[in-house]
C-alpha cells in the first residue's frame, strides 16, 4: 500500500505549512493513501525529525518522505541527511514565502497534481552544494546557494527584524539599505578547480548559486540551473552606493547584470576552497549563522529528490 511521511513546519510561510499539511491529508484521505504526520515543532527541529522518520520506513518501494515547509525546512532536512550519510529520496512540497528552489525547478503548487504524479516520479539525482568548514569540521549544504557577507547579512537582518511576518522578495528587498549600511568587507583567497588562485579584497559578498534565485524570487545567477556540471561563483569586490544602484535594476528586471561591471563577477567550478580571516555571516539557503574565520571547500554532490513538477 502506498505511505506518505510527512514532516512538516506548520508554521512555514505564515500559516502555509498548516494549511499544505490539511490539504495534503484531505487528498490522502481521498486517494486512500496512508499517511504518518511528523510535526517539526521548534528550529532545527527538522533535523533531529528527519533521520528518526527515515529509519522507520521500511517499504521504500511504496513509501515517499515528503518535507512540508519553506527552503528553510528543506535545507534543514537535507543537511542532517547529508551530515549523517544518509542517501534516501526525499519529495518537497514547497510552502514557504521564498520558494525559490521550486521557482528554479517548476515544481508544482497543486496538492492534486502532487498526489497524483508522486509515486510515478522517478528519482532524480540533483545536483547540490556541499561545503565543510575545516576549523571547525561544520558541514553546510544547499539547493539553492550558500552566501557569505552581503547577502547573509542581509538575510540575518530580516530573519531577526522586529514584527517579521515572512520572508520574501519584498522583505528581502526592504533589508538591502540596512545592510549596506552596515556592510564589513573582507578579504577573500579562493582557489577554484585547483588552478585558479587569486585574493579579492574589500568584497561585499562571495555567493555560491545552485540554482538562479534566492531571496525569495531574486534571480541573482541566471547561468546556474538544474545539473548543469557547476556550481556558480559570484564575487562582488569594491563596490560603492553608485555600483549598487547600477546593477540592482538589472538583477531585479532583466537579469544582465554581469559584466556590466568589472568588479561583479561570476565564474563556474566544480570544486572551491577560500579563506576568509574576519568573522562573517554565512547563509545556506536563507539559514544563517556566523563563523569567527573561515577556510571552506565546497563542491558539488548528488542527493536523490523526487520532483513533482508542474
Amino acid at each position: 500500500m502506498k505511505k506518505l511521511f510527512i514532516l512538516a513546519h506548520l508554521n512555514a510561510g505564515g500559516s502555509a505549512g498548516r494549511n499544505t499539511l490539511s490539504l495534503l491529508q484531505a487528498e490522502c484521505n481521498k486517494k486512500n493513501i496512508e499517511y504518518k504526520v511528523y510535526i517539526s515543532q521548534y528550529k532545527k527541529h527538522t533535523k533531529k525529525l528527519v533521520a528518526e522518520i527515515v529509519c522507520k520506513i521500511e517499504d521504500r518501494e511504496n513509501s515517499r518522505l515528503v518535507v512540508i515547509g519553506g527552503d528553510g525546512t528543506l535545507n534543514e532536512a537535507l543537511e542532517s541527511l547529508v551530515s549523517e550519510n544518509i542517501n534516501f529520496p526525499l519529495a518537497y512540497f514547497p510552502s514557504g514565502t521564498g520558494n525559490d528552489f521550486a521557482r528554479s525547478l517548476n515544481l508544482t503548487k497543486d496538492i492534486g497534481v502532487f498526489l497524483d504524479k508522486l509515486f510515478a516520479t522517478a528519482v532524480t539525482n540533483l545536483e547540490i552544494i556541499k561545503a565543510k568548514e575545516n576549523y571547525s569540521d561544520k558541514i553546510f549544504v544547499a539547493v539553492n546557494g550558500l552566501g557569505i557577507g552581503f547577502d547573509a547579512l542581509v538575510s540575518h537582518l530580516n530573519n531577526s527584524s522586529k514584527g517579521k511576518k515572512s520572508f520574501g522578495k519584498n522583505s528581502y528587498l526592504a533589508q538591502i539599505y540596512n545592510a549596506f549600511k552596515e556592510r564589513e568587507t573582507f578579504d577573500v583567497k579562493v582557489i577554484l578547480d585547483s588552478n585558479y588562485a587569486r585574493e579579492y579584497k574589500n568584497v561585499l559578498l562571495t555567493t555560491f548559486m545552485k540554482n538562479s534565485y534566492f531571496g525569495g524570487g531574486i534571480k541573482i545567477d541566471p547561468f546556474s540551473t538544474k545539473n548543469n556540471g557547476e556550481i556558480g561563483v559570484i564575487i562582488a569586490h569594491d563596490i560603492s552606493g553608485i555600483d549598487l544602484l547600477k546593477v540592482l535594476p538589472s538583477i531585479l528586471v532583466t537579469g544582465t547584470h554581469f559584466g556590466k561591471l568589472d568588479n561583479f563577477i561570476r565564474v563556474g567550478a566544480k570544486h572551491i576552497n577560500l579563506e576568509i580571516s574576519s568573522s562573517q555571516f554565512i547563509q545556506a539557503d536563507g539559514e544563517v549563522s556566523k563563523l569567527d574565520k573561515i577556510n571552506m571547500d565546497i563542491e558539488l554532490m548528488n542527493y536523490p529528490f523526487y520532483l513533482v513538477e508542474k
